[in-house]
């Protein structure tokens, strides 16, 4: 198992940020609180006791076999701001984005994967796992 992970946070992600990812299907996390009041898009002030959140995004790659996913912050003082990245869907199938908002600890991370948020003995027991031989890549 293989995970990107890409930490965003200030300025970039704040209140009037976004995640623009071309998305089909998304799964929440087992550790995500039932009262979920955001979902995966958008991004609250601040607040304490923020749990962890955690989404699956099954996406859409491109003609080239590419998924590109953004986040973009269109009203800073500064003007807007994004991050884009653009990764081969083929070997990192899922997009996993990591939530921490909470009071200090302020954090989206964006996480191409080869496999969903999870444990090696689940993703085997989901038939998920990918098993690499000696010398493949």
């Amino acid at each position: 198992m293989i995970l990107y992970h890409i930490n965003v946070g200030f300025p970039l992600l704040g209140p009037d940020a976004e995640l623009v990812a071309p998305t089909v299907r998304i799964t929440p996390g087992d550790v995500n609180p039932s009262d979920d009041r955001e979902g995966p898009y958008t991004f609250p002030e601040p607040r304490e006791g923020y749990p962890n959140t955690v989404f699956d995004h099954q996406t859409v790659a491109d003609d080239k076999g590419l998924v590109h996913a953004a986040v973009i912050n269109q009203n800073l003082e500064s003007g807007p701001l994004g991050l884009r990245i653009s990764y081969r869907q083929a070997e990192l199938p899922h997009l996993n984005e990591w939530k921490m908002l909470g009071l200090g600890e302020y954090v989206l991370g964006v996480e191409p994967g080869s496999a969903a948020f999870g444990t090696r003995a689940a993703a085997r027991a989901a038939g998920t796992l990918k098993d690499l031989q000696a010398g493949e890549s």
